[in-house]
């Protein structure tokens, strides 16, 4: 494409397209295990999930957010001293986000393992 500018040169600009091909999505692959989960990683994972996923317009009335919290429900029923309201470094928290066990926890789980406090 070529247009006049200033006093009276000509300038042209060529315009590339770049292509890019996204690769499909793998498929989703169940696994499960018989092994114990460390509630303080799981805690932490759906922390993560919940980060990464709560600006999206459909997130509080997503399936997806309603299993994030029955998960949370259920580990602070089997354990109601994680949820006690605590001080935190930031303000009032869950007594879990302050535990060491926490902070050393991933950021979100890639592998089943990490979240595997007993081997089965």
């Amino acid at each position: 494409m070529s247009w006049a500018r200033g006093c009276g040169t000509k300038t042209t600009r060529r315009s590339t397209t770049v292509t890019t091909r996204t690769p499909p999505t793998p498929r989703y692959r169940l696994r499960t295990t018989e092994a114990t989960l460390d509630p303080i990683v799981v805690l932490k994972a759906v922390a993560y999930f919940h980060y990464q996923s709560c600006e999206h317009p459909g997130w509080h009335d997503s399936e997806a957010h309603e299993l994030m919290s029955a998960l949370r429900t259920a580990i602070l029923d089997r354990h109601p001293d994680f949820g006690e309201r605590v001080a935190g470094p930031f303000g009032e928290t869950h007594r879990y986000a302050t535990l060491p066990s926490y902070h050393r926890a991933p950021w979100g789980i890639e592998q089943l393992e990490q979240a595997v406090s007993v081997p089965a």
